[in-house]
């Protein structure tokens, strides 16, 4: 069995981030300041990724907190990247017990 490796990216100094796209699990918008729509959290929902995100990240997007997670706490932020980290380990092994129980049926 192949052994999986966690990545964390800096996407916001990233000149490329779309070629990680693929492979991206959870977008992470930890924003305290700024003025405006997210360029890079409206990429994220247009490709249909979770985010999470402060009322900041948020700004500007109408009915924001029904496609993302907005946090404004520091360990409720935290709290909520770990529950969808561990949501993420169930699904995959759910996949791995799914297929495992198929193939037992095809054979």
């Amino acid at each position: 069995m192949k052994k999986k490796e966690l990545y964390l990216k800096a996407l916001s100094v990233m000149k490329n981030w779309k070629n990680y796209i693929g492979k991206t699990k959870l977008v992470v918008v930890p924003l305290r300041y700024g003025a405006g729509v997210k360029g890079k959290v409206i990429e994220a929902l247009y490709y249909n990724m979770p985010i999470v995100t402060t009322s900041v990240g948020a700004e500007g997007i109408k009915d924001a907190s029904l496609v993302m997670s907005i946090k404004d706490n520091e360990d409720d932020f935290a709290n909520e990247m770990l529950n969808h980290i561990i949501i993420m380990i169930y699904l995959v092994i759910y996949q791995k017990k799914l297929m495992s129980i198929y193939e037992k049926i095809i054979v």
